[in-house]
């Protein structure tokens, strides 16, 4: 049997939310917020796995642990059997991805999508300049979007399609794991239609 892609044992993340000088003068604990608390998972490669429950659970915070975006306070992740440090290369940081659920905050709304998709394969080096369009079209076809919304701003999408548009920058980046934070049913159903393409 082959090991867990990636392996999530014991994570805890905590946030002090009221802290103060006075407070430690008087010896007053800081008042802490546990936004994760003592999770375990683990994703077999070729697996997905659903993350489901009501907003603020800490699924999001989950997701931000393991991409590397918040430090644990406890617990271990590890990833093809390798733990994951706080510090990582940027070889590591591009293995596990985040695409995250709100369009509004994750394309820019003063660029079309070819513009925020073209920015991404450029700056990252993933396809020579020469490939760059072609690339865009690919990415749009995975996510569901013809070639002509390509050259459409974000705030001319419907609740659908504009949803569609935030996966596809996740995509470019060619992750070995992404982690989706999924709410609406047609997200949802995105989500399989692009597992499917890559089996």
């Amino acid at each position: 049997m082959s090991e867990p892609l990636l392996e999530v044992r014991g994570v805890h993340m905590d946030f002090t939310i009221a802290d103060s000088v006075v407070r430690r003068a008087r010896r007053i604990p800081a008042e802490v917020l546990s936004a994760v608390d003592g999770v375990d998972l683990e994703i077999m490669p070729g697996e997905a796995l659903g993350l489901v429950g009501e907003s603020g659970c800490g699924k999001s915070t989950l997701g931000r642990c393991i991409v590397g975006l918040h430090v644990p306070t406890a617990g271990e992740i590890r990833y093809a059997g390798e733990p994951l440090g706080a510090k990582r290369a940027r070889a590591e940081r591009r293995r596990i991805q985040m695409v995250f659920q709100d369009p509004y905050s994750s394309l820019n709304p003063r660029m079309t999508v070819r513009q925020t998709l073209s920015e991404l394969l450029r700056v990252h080096k993933m396809v020579p300049r020469s490939g760059i369009d072609a690339r865009c079209r690919e990415l749009l076809d995975l996510v569901g979007l013809p070639g002509r919304a390509g050259h459409t701003h974000p705030r001319h999408f419907c609740g659908g399609p504009r949803q569609r548009g935030t996966n596809a920058p996740g995509r470019g980046r060619q992750p070995e794991l992404g982690l989706q934070v999924l709410q609406q049913v047609e997200h949802r159903g995105l989500h399989g239609d692009v597992e499917r393409r890559h089996r």
